[in-house]
């Protein structure tokens, strides 16, 4: 098995966060990281795709992406 880890420098983003509410900050956060997800999905269901033959349809089924804590996502396959 292939492993694909994405490592992100996010001093930028939290520098130009630095002047919202916690609360506000924390839900774009959260956008960011869902967005982020999606994002590795669908690029992972057209490489996948394009290596095996198999349908992207049938592979973003069978595709998950949750947020595993305040900090962190994950995709499975």
């Amino acid at each position: 098995m292939d492993l694909l880890k994405v490592e992100i420098d996010i001093k930028g983003a939290l520098e130009a966060l630095a002047g919202l509410p916690p609360a506000a900050m924390q839900a774009a956060w959260r956008r960011t990281l869902r967005k982020t997800g999606t994002w590795i999905r669908s690029q992972t269901a057209k490489e996948v795709s394009r290596a095996t033959g198999i349908q992207q349809k049938l592979l973003r089924q069978r595709m998950v992406f949750f947020l595993r804590s305040a900090d962190a996502g994950k995709v499975w396959l």
